[in-house]
């Protein structure tokens, strides 16, 4: 293990830059060395994961911070502190990092009894300038009124400023959470914990309850800030190669700005627990139009364990997947298979709380179903308790969590960071959850000792656990509509109860604090930020090491030599190219339903089984790509993904090619529970992420790509799987006909690109299977045909898509140059630029959306501005149809658009992990994106000025914004509302789910 060549590694008991070390372990099985410390002065609490091996280096400050209220006081500190510091005086120095830094995450996240600010970078001076923000922000923000007022809450006129509009309430917060609450599965989450967690913070919206959030005043918002935002409540986690006395030396300086240490009392109390179960009632909101058949959602929830057990919760991970971890496991199969509801609802063991909780219920169902659903979760659980599981069922769920805490994801310092707040947040060893392997060699011993294990597990933590909560949640059309109504009498009432001066008073606020959200930083401010140059760039973008051999005219195997940890990668990518036109549509289900249907010789149950005893998963998915030298030709595939240990590599291929080769669609009661497991999923799907949905239905006509990416992953999916869901019996023979001749297609595929990264020297096995394989297929005999499907042209459309949405999603989407283009690397920029600068400000500042951004795909032809929970429409058009105008009076200085160069830059300089860069990999040999076109763009990139961003930028707007498709999902009235607001009135269309 290396050291700090120039410190020499810490020892406990040392005092090292007024930390004091406590702890020293290694954790060879992590490639690192752990340092515990304690600042003497502050009290902070700090803990080294040294790891020299791993460039990309975390900081995290985090503190513990139970809500008190509903009130949403701890998400709402959680933005604040990012609105300028001491320090930092700027408004915003959270977006001026994003700008301009190398960060491969930079975020802050609120949890039911955190809040944690994590920065990350795998450049050392960009992670010491991250560093240095967020710790100031947390420690020294400026946290006025007005910053409550954007972030949180605040009282307006629906014409800002107006005392003769109605009364409205703004907020980015309130925004967000609004968004929150119109969403089934976040409200089975939010009303279980509740129902669960009556007498505890668990029982609390740390997020905030829209209905609460307004009842959150500056003194208490304040009082809150000044009890928990110290250091003595402090836990500084850093991980990376940066060596601890530097890290240490850092944070010295700045610890030793803060009042000194003190006894703070966060402890958090424990749910009392109750003698008999419980039951809860809930409506959430659908279209007035919809029908309330099969909509509701029936769940079981327990209170199983505390935090300090880690075998009792390593053992809950286990139990997890022993009764749902795949689609034969006793309880999901128990559920499918009773008819009783479409799909699970969330279900399974979740930690990462001072109590754990486990859930399982239906969605899809009727609530007149519920006591079949919860006798036959019950019962199912009884006979598991009496019977047991095999030894091969225990060895499977043992060896899936392997690969939970084995694998090297692309996020690896985060998932770190988790395991340590898990057990460190409640004063417990901050290595308790990284031992992880530890935890799994004791738990399969007690195990081996007592077959029963599990048995008894079901009994204690679920059968005979009173702490039970049975909760209903029902559709109510026409909910969504009464609760609009009644926060506007609720604010006309507030409104007729100000006087006149208050109205004056409200009326001054909004328009000062509008006043203030538009006034830029000064150039003082900005240079107040730590900042890298372009001299801090590395001369190249980060190249992948591959290789790519040619084994015959139809079949190619690219490899790359990247640590996996004993875990191993393999990609089939079979060419789509010349797939028949009727078939296209039909590709994402062929995906969805590869592993969940059998073959010849094995029924579904028996096949997810023999997935999950010897991989990590298999599956299929679509990739659609433009080549990145010519716009004319793109790239489609199908790709068949699999993972599996060393031991199970050659088991888990001959999976592959069985399910390949026999795939079978003669089980259509199989398919058609598929089928409505998929239309749930769909149809839950869209509210959360409006903003693609209302992305790619205003793209579809502007591009033969993006048309494409609608017709595979935008509503044209959602709608074709509740047709083929609602009347299967019409359609099961067609359908099944065409998914055969999918199958038949990719055997006889045009070209077929496999890639692997592994353990070394099952390269050559992958090599050996592949040749074995493919020589029983027919590669190579179709001839190659349209990359795409045919698609129909449509520009200037103005549409509203209706759902039952609190808040909107809008965007707007107009042709752009393609990669190869000239201006692409200048509108890369201006997309940056505009991202952070101008739709920041209009939309989320001042709108109080929760998110807005400009995205520009060179790939599809695409210039896209989107908004996230929006509370505005009208606005939000206005603020896209005059881009053009911000373009054209704009004038970047040389430091604005070098920071826009260094954040477009970082996409390159991602760690490479090892799935990840297998994917990309694999991505970049299909588009002929060669590490020589990538250097040659980095070359171009760095050589962009200002004047050329802008000629690109006002160029793109001035020929393409009258092209542009706007399209918003919003309620119906809200759409109504919006329509009459503006010169062009909007197209509605009601999507009936």
């Amino acid at each position: 293990m290396k050291t700090n060549p120039s410190q020499g590694a810490p020892q406990a008991g040392q005092l090292l830059n007024g930390f004091r070390v406590t702890k020293v372990t290694p954790m060879p099985e992590l490639r690192l060395v752990a340092y515990q410390a304690i600042h003497e002065y502050s009290g902070a609490r700090l803990l080294h994961l040294h790891c020299p091996e791993d460039a990309e280096n975390l900081f995290a400050i985090g503190f513990r911070t139970p809500p008190t209220d509903d009130c949403g006081t701890p998400h709402i500190l959680e933005h604040s502190v990012l609105c300028g510091s001491r320090k930092f005086p700027v408004k915003d120095p959270f977006v001026e990092m994003l700008k301009m830094s190398m960060a491969t995450f930079i975020n802050a996240i609120t949890y039911p009894d955190r809040t944690i600010f994590p920065v990350a970078s795998n450049v050392r001076q960009d992670f010491f300038n991250l560093a240095d923000v967020y710790t100031d922000a947390v420690f020294h923000p400026d946290l006025s009124p007005m910053t409550l007022k954007q972030e949180g809450h605040h009282f307006d006129f629906a014409r800002s400023g107006d005392p003769e509009t109605p009364l409205v309430i703004k907020g980015i917060v309130y925004n967000e959470m609004r968004g929150a609450y119109s969403d089934l599965d976040s409200l089975i989450d939010r009303y279980s914990q509740r129902g669960l967690f009556p007498d505890s913070i668990y029982g609390l919206d740390s997020g905030g309850d829209p209905e609460a959030i307004p009842d959150l005043g500056y003194e208490q918002f304040k009082s809150y800030y000044e009890q928990y935002y110290h250091p003595s409540n402090s836990y500084i986690l850093v991980y990376g190669d940066i060596g601890t006395a530097d890290q240490t030396s850092f944070l010295d300086v700045r610890l030793r700005e803060c009042p000194p240490a003190r006894t703070l009392d966060t402890a958090i109390a424990p749910q009392k627990l109750w003698a008999a179960p419980r039951e809860v009632r809930h409506s959430y909101p659908i279209d007035r139009r919809d029908s309330t058949a099969r909509k509701s959602a029936v769940t079981l929830n327990w209170i199983v364990g505390h935090v300090d057990d880690p075998i009792k919760d390593m053992g809950m991970e286990v139990l997890e997947r022993l009764l749902l971890g795949n689609a034969g496991a006793p309880l999901r199969k128990a559920l499918v298979d009773s008819k009783l509801g479409e799909d699970l609802s969330d279900s399974g063991y979740s930690n990462g709380s001072m109590e754990n909780t486990f859930h399982v219920g239906l969605k899809g169902t009727d609530p007149e179903r519920k006591d079949e659903i919860v006798n036959l979760i019950l019962n199912v659980l009884k006979e598991r308790a009496e019977k047991g599981f095999s030894s091969e069922q225990v060895e499977m769920a043992f060896q899936q969590l392997q690969y939970a805490h084995r694998e090297i994801q692309s996020m690896y310092p985060l998932r770190l960071m988790s395991w340590v707040y898990n057990a460190w947040i409640y004063d417990l060893d901050p290595l308790t959850f990284l031992r992880a392997g530890c935890h799994l060699d004791e738990l399969y011993r007690r195990c081996k000792e007592n077959s029963g294990f599990f048995s008894e597990l079901i009994r204690t933590a679920l059968l005979d656990n009173p702490h039970r909560l049975t909760g209903v949640f029902v559709p109510e059309p026409g909910l969504q509509q009464q609760r609009d109504q009644a926060l506007t009498a609720r604010l006309a009432s507030r409104k007729e109860a100000f006087s006149a001066a208050d109205l004056a008073r409200l009326a001054a606020e909004a328009t000062e604090l509008e006043a203030a959200q538009s006034k830029p930083n000064t150039p003082e401010a900005i240079a107040t930020l730590p900042q890298l140059q372009l001299r801090d760039l590395p001369a190249r973008p980060k190249r992948i090491p591959a290789q790519v051999t040619q084994l015959d005219e139809a079949v190619s195997l690219l490899t790359t030599d990247v640590f996996a940890n004993g875990v191993n990668y393999l990609t089939l990518a079979f060419s789509l190219s010349g797939l028949p036109h009727d078939l296209w549509d039909y590709v994402p289900l062929f995906c969805y339903t590869f592993t969940r249907l059998g073959t010849g010789r094995q029924d579904y149950a028996a096949l997810s089984e023999r997935i999950a005893g010897h991989s990590g998963g298999i599956s299929a998915s679509t990739f659609a790509a433009s080549d990145a030298l010519d716009p004319t030709r793109s790239v489609t595939c199908i790709s068949i993904h699999g993972k599996a240990l060393d031991r199970n590599f050659s088991t888990m291929t001959g999976i592959v090619q069985d399910i390949l080769t026999g795939l079978d669609y003669a089980d259509q009661s199989r398919l058609k529970d598929v089928l409505l497991q998929l239309r749930v999923r769909q149809q839950s799907g869209v509210i959360p992420s409006g903003h693609h949905f209302a992305a790619s239905h205003a793209g579809r006509g502007l591009s033969p790509l993006a048309a494409l990416e609608e017709r595979w992953g935008g509503l044209p999916q959602v709608r074709l799987a509740g047709l083929l869901a609602g009347d299967f019996d019409s359609h099961v023979e067609s359908l099944c006909l065409k998914l055969a001749r999918i199958r038949d297609f990719l055997l006889s595929s045009p070209r077929l690109l496999v890639g692997f990264t592994g353990t070394p020297h099952l390269r050559d096995t992958a090599a050996g299977w592949l040749q074995s394989m493919t020589a029983q297929f027919s590669l190579g005999s179709l001839q190659s045909g349209p990359d795409l499907p045919i698609w129909q042209s449509a520009s200037g459309l103005h549409e509203g898509l209706a759902m039952p949405a609190d808040v909107a999603f809008c965007a707007s989407c107009m042709p752009a140059p393609h990669l190869s283009s000239p201006e692409s690397l200048p509108l890369q920029l201006f997309s940056q630029l505009l991202t952070f600068d101008y739709l920041w400000d209009r939309i989320r500042v001042k709108g109080g959306a929760y998110g807005a951004q400009s995205s520009y795909s060179a790939g599809a032809g695409l210039f896209s501005l989107l908004s996230y929970r929006d509370p505005e429409i009208a606005g939000t058009l206005k603020v896209y149809q005059e881009v053009l105008q911000y373009a054209e009076r704009t004038h970047w200085s040389a430091q604005e658009i070098e920071r826009a160069v260094i954040s477009c830059a970082k996409e390159d300089e991602k760690p490479i992990r090892p799935a990840m860069a297998l994917a990309k990999s694999m991505a970049r040999h299909l588009t002929r994106l060669s590490d020589e076109v990538r250097d040659a763009r980095r070359q171009a990139l760095l050589a962009v000025d200002a004047d050329a961003v802008k000629a690109a930028a006002v160029a793109q707007f001035r020929t393409n914004l009258s092209k542009a498709n706007f399209c918003t999902l919003a309620s119906r009235e809200a759409l109504e509302e919006a329509s009459a607001a503006m010169s062009r009135p909007l197209t509605i269309e009601n999507v009936i789910l």
